[in-house]
Parts: structure tokens; C-alpha cells; sequence
């Protein structure tokens, strides 16, 4: 058989599906109504740690699983956060000097795999790239130490509780208030405690095609209306119960970074489940909008030029900031060019073309290197 007949073709619900979760979470950072931001939060980014499973595997020896992780996500986050802080700089030396001395810390952050609210220009969405990375790496070790699905769901479980305690039972506040962080909770390097609580999402992820998808395709075209419309109704009537209204404090009870789940945590996976059979089951009926499926094939491009386009676009048009409808179109417009113009000439610092090749990587940490095969 030729290779193209042996090659599988490719879901383009799936690349909806993607599509549709990144311009969530472009829309969660516009200045959308609270009632929406309140309705997105419990279940944005949650549904975007799951949908990250879907490709997951861990049959690979740990050292090439990790070269390619630090490659198509460790790399841009370094890439792109020293030029947004340099960019800064520049802005802070001649229009704000007094925060000079602030940012002059940042990079030790950056490196630490955190990026926080500074007080100008911050790039926060590339904290999710650090993030994954944790998870990623917790869930491989969760899959070599596990046969099932249940033992594997019973070890992101005790995962999950572990980083969460940690995440709730230390406090580094005098730290994060003077760098922008949170102040009143642990962020490990690489928000390793997050991480650690987001792996029964990444766990449900990872059984998409094993077992979900011959679920949802055993349903009839009406059965999936039927069903869609149920859990975003459902979920409706419920979210209020785990995030009610912000009463004028600024914080976001929903916050996976530092395992805030909201009033009730079982609630929060029940909203979470209902709301990615919904998201799941349009996609599946629509199929594909060859836009939105574009854009689900380059999600670390639009997350990469999120806050970079919207400072911009907030400076240029100061009187669109209360119009999150009309950012959310123009940044996804204005994405499609920059998606094309990276993967053409700057594959590399999307993790597309690899900068740490294994070789290196194992002789820079031999530890990584996998076992030769004995002979026989």
C-alpha cells in the first residue's frame, strides 16, 4: 500500500474543536460583560487543558518525550516572554522609569516558566504553554506507573489533590506583591502545583478517541441535538451556583493556574463535563469552518499575539475597549496573516522546527538519554 492510503486522514472536527477553544479564550481576555466573563470562566481553559489530551502518548522513552515538549513548548514561552520583556523595557525607560526596578526581575520569573500581571505590557497567556508542559510531563510519569484508565484516573486524582493542598496551604504573598503575582497562593516553577490539579482534565482528555468519540458517534444527528442543547442548559441553570457574581473584588474564583475550582469542586467537573459534551457535539455535527479549523491547527500562534495585538489595538482605537465583540472578530482576522507569516519564517520559535535537537539535549543531560537494547 502506498503511504498516503496508510495515512489516517485528519479529524477536522477535532481542528474545530481547537478552533473554537482558543477564540474562547481570546474572548475571556477582552472587556466582555461580567455576566459572561462569569459564564466562560468555569469551563475556558479547563476545556482547553482537556482537549490538549486528545493527542497524548507516552509510549516514547521519557528523554525524546521531553525534548520534544521543551521544543514546541518551553521554547516559545522563553522566546516570546524575554522579547515581550525587552519590548517593555523599552516602553518603561521612556514613558514610566519608575517601574523600572521591577521589571529588572522579571527574567528570573521567566525562567522559573512563570509569567505574572506585571504593571505594563505583561503577556499572560504564555503561562499556559509552562503549564502544559507541566502536565504534560506529570501525566507521562502518571502512565508508566499505571495499566488502566481507572488507576491512571486514580493517580491524576491523588495528583490532583496534592497540588492542590500545596497550591491552598502556603502563601508567598510578600513575593508575589512585589512582583505581580498572585498574593495568596504557591506558583512553583512552571506552575508545577497547578499542573498537579489539572491532571484529571488532561486524564479526560486523553480518552477521547479511546472511548469517547464511539460514544458520541453511536448518537443519531437528532440525539446529539438533543443531548448538545441539555448540558448547555444544564450548565446554564448551574454555573451560578459554583461562581457567583464578582461583587467588585477583582477575583476570578475560577482559576486552574492556582487550583481555584470555585464554590464546589465536584461542581466544577460536572460543569466542565457538561460543557465540553456540548462544545463537542457541535463541532461533530458542524464538521468544519475552514477558518476556525485553520486557526485550530496554529492554537500557540494565536495564544503567543493575544495580549500583543490587544495592547495595540486598545492604544491605536482607545474608544473599541467596551466592544469585546468587535476585538474578538478583529483579532482573529488579524491572526490569520500572523499565523502564515511565523510557520513561514519563524517556524522555529513556535516549536515547529526543533532548536534543542535530542542528541544535544542528551549530552547536555545524560540522565535523559534512553537505555540501549541489549542484544539478545
Amino acid at each position: 500500500m502506498t503511504p498516503q492510503l496508510l495515512t489516517k486522514p485528519r479529524d477536522e472536527s477535532v481542528d474545530l474543536l481547537r478552533g473554537v477553544v482558543i477564540i474562547l479564550m481570546v474572548l475571556g481576555h477582552t472587556e466582555r460583560p461580567e455576566l459572561l466573563k462569569d459564564f466562560l470562566s468555569c469551563f475556558r481553559m479547563p476545556l482547553f487543558v482537556i482537549v490538549s489530551g486528545f493527542f497524548f502518548k507516552a509510549r516514547e522513552p521519557f528523554g525524546v518525550f521531553f525534548v520534544k515538549k521543551l521544543n514546541r513548548l518551553v521554547v516559545p514561552f522563553m522566546i516570546y516572554s524575554f522579547l515581550n520583556w525587552l519590548i517593555t523595557l523599552g516602553i518603561i525607560a521612556g514613558w514610566h522609569p519608575e517601574l523600572m526596578a521591577k521589571q529588572l526581575t522579571r527574567p528570573v520569573f521567566i525562567l522559573a516558566g512563570l509569567e505574572f500581571n506585571s504593571a505594563l505590557c505583561s503577556n499572560l497567556p504564555l503561562w499556559f504553554l509552562t503549564f502544559l508542559f507541566s502536565v504534560s510531563i506529570v501525566n507521562f510519569g502518571i502512565r508508566k506507573i499505571t495499566r488502566t484508565h481507572w488507576q491512571a484516573l486514580l493517580a491524576a486524582a491523588v495528583a490532583a489533590a496534592a497540588g492542590t493542598l500545596l497550591t491552598r496551604h502556603i502563601s508567598l504573598a510578600a513575593v508575589a506583591e512585589r512582583f505581580g503575582g498572585n498574593t495568596t497562593t504557591l506558583l512553583l516553577p512552571y506552575y508545577l502545583n497547578g499542573a498537579m490539579g489539572a491532571c484529571v482534565l488532561f486524564w479526560f482528555g486523553t480518552l477521547y478517541f479511546k472511548v469517547i468519540r464511539g460514544w458520541f458517534a453511536q448518537l443519531s444527528k437528532w440525539q446529539s441535538v438533543a443531548l448538545m442543547v441539555a448540558c448547555f442548559g444544564l450548565y446554564t441553570l448551574l454555573f451560578r451556583y459554583n461562581c457567583p457574581p464578582n461583587t467588585g473584588t477583582g477575583f476570578n474564583p475560577i482559576d486552574i493556574r492556582i487550583c481555584a475550582y470555585g464554590n464546589n469542586i465536584l461542581l466544577f467537573y460536572v460543569l466542565v463535563a457538561l460543557m465540553f459534551t456540548a462544545v463537542t457535539l457541535a463541532c461533530n455535527l458542524v464538521g468544519r469552518i475552514r477558518i476556525i479549523n485553520y486557526i485550530g491547527r496554529n492554537t500557540n500562534v494565536v495564544l503567543i499575539f493575544n495580549y500583543p495585538i490587544k495592547f495595540l489595538l486598545y492604544a491605536a482605537f482607545p474608544w473599541i475597549e467596551p466592544h469585546w465583540w468587535l476585538v474578538t472578530i478583529i483579532y482573529v482576522a488579524a491572526s490569520l496573516p500572523l499565523i502564515w507569516l511565523v510557520n513561514r519564517y519563524l517556524p522555529w520559535t513556535i516549536g515547529e522546527k526543533p532548536i534543542f535537537k535530542q542528541e544535544k539535549v542528551f549530552s547536555w543531560l545524560p540522565f535523559l538519554r534512553p537505555k540501549e537494547v541489549q542484544a539478545p
